[in-house]
């Protein structure tokens, strides 16, 4: 439905963006577009999973409301290494590499800042880093942290091909779901069981809801 809308609407677009061309549509038929086009990637993700299981009309208005899609070129860094996380990404199209910064190379990029020179701090990171490089390809999930506490990022992800990233606004996603208290209390309670796997485990921008789940799992199978 949405590729057949697409096609119409190509010929005389003016150069018009996706987003201005959706705004297009009435507001009932373009979140049924965006629920239909994003679900195979959200189903991917078990926090997504979980409220359109609580709350169908919230899981719509969040596909609806709170994405936006980037686009990022071969070699280009997305996020870095010790900046505050706003957005958690999924990766729609193309190749990259995350590197996870180990605690070694966390302390050496620290004594750069106290006057290490840069070029030095670089050049170690380039050739110890690579060994704590993790492929991003479609359906990858980065920075789920960053809906449930204050993250800031474990590394760098850069794209090596062209590569289509959709963004979760965090700032968006909790406003939303603020409106559904019941939905909000039970994602409280996995806020407080994430955090609480923060402190505890040596957890990065790749870590997401479902390392909670099967840590709490073997929590428990140590216990019994």
């Amino acid at each position: 439905k949405y590729i057949q809308w697409k096609e119409r609407v190509d010929g005389h677009s003016g150069g018009m963006s996706e987003k201005e061309l959706m705004n297009l549509l009435p507001v009932d038929l373009r979140r049924q577009v965006l629920e239909e086009a994003r679900a195979p990637l959200l189903d991917q993700s078990p926090v997504f999973v979980a409220i359109h299981g609580l709350s169908v009309p919230l899981y719509a208005t969040l596909c609806a409301d709170i994405f936006e899609m980037h686009t990022h070129t071969p070699g280009e860094t997305f996020f870095w290494y010790g900046n505050i996380c706003r957005c958690m990404y999924f990766v729609t199209n193309g190749l990259g590499h995350y590197l996870k910064y180990s605690p070694v190379l966390s302390a050496f990029l620290q004594l750069g800042r106290k006057g290490r020179p840069q070029e030095e701090c670089f050049e170690f990171i380039e050739e110890h880093g690579r060994k704590r490089a993790f492929p991003v390809r479609r359906g990858s999930c980065l920075c789920e942290a960053g809906l449930w506490t204050q993250w800031v990022h474990m590394g760098d992800a850069t794209s090596v091909t062209h590569q289509a990233v959709m963004l979760v606004m965090v700032d968006k996603f909790i406003d939303r779901v603020a409106s559904y208290p019941q939905v909000m209390m039970h994602l409280c309670i996995h806020a407080r069981e994430f955090a609480a796997m923060v402190r505890q485990w040596d957890i990065s921008d790749l870590t997401t809801s479902a390392d909670v789940f099967l840590a709490r799992e073997s929590e428990v199978d140590e216990e019994i």
